[in-house]
């Protein structure tokens, strides 16, 4: 019975989980306390979001402010998230389901929300800031322009 639990949980074939149990069954491992702190960024919780419902599809994708420079990961799983989860590597769909879990832990209010999308537009602003200042150091002269725009982009939605 939990086993199917499981098996639709993490969207893996109960015969694969039936043959992982069946060739430990005997093994008898010491388990070590490893203590791993596992960081995430603001891009794989907005996909741990949209795991625990895809309603978060369209609230993310209104409110990001520099779509340029979004992960791959995340770009894929906003415009066609049925694609990204088939596409998927089977340890990076359980990282976020478990990070969806975590997710779901906490009553998910409309200011936490707003609270992670200003995080994870913060933390596209840094990234979108080294990539332009890159480019200026590389000689680069729209760059300057880019750059402008880009700075009155971020103070007009209080992010500089």
């Amino acid at each position: 019975m939990y086993i199917k639990e499981i098996s639709k949980l993490l969207d893996i074939p109960v015969s694969i989980i039936y043959d992982e149990l069946k060739r430990n069954k005997g093994r008898k491992e010491v388990v070590e306390n490893t203590n791993k702190v596992f960081s995430f960024s603001h891009e794989d919780t907005a996909i741990a979001y949209i795991f625990s419902d895809t309603k978060y599809i369209e609230y993310i994708s209104e409110r990001i402010i520099f779509p340029e420079t979004l992960s791959k990961d995340l770009e894929h799983c906003l415009h066609n998230f049925e694609d990204f989860k088939k596409d998927l590597e089977l340890s990076k769909k359980e990282q976020y389901r478990a990070l969806s879990m975590k997710v779901e832990e906490e009553e998910i209010t409309e200011d936490i929300l707003q609270n992670f999308i200003r995080k994870l537009n913060t933390e596209l602003y840094k990234k979108m800031s080294l990539l332009i200042k890159e480019q200026m150091k590389n000689g680069d002269e729209q760059a300057f322009g880019k750059y402008a725009l880009f700075l009155q982009k971020a103070k007009k939605h209080g992010l500089k």
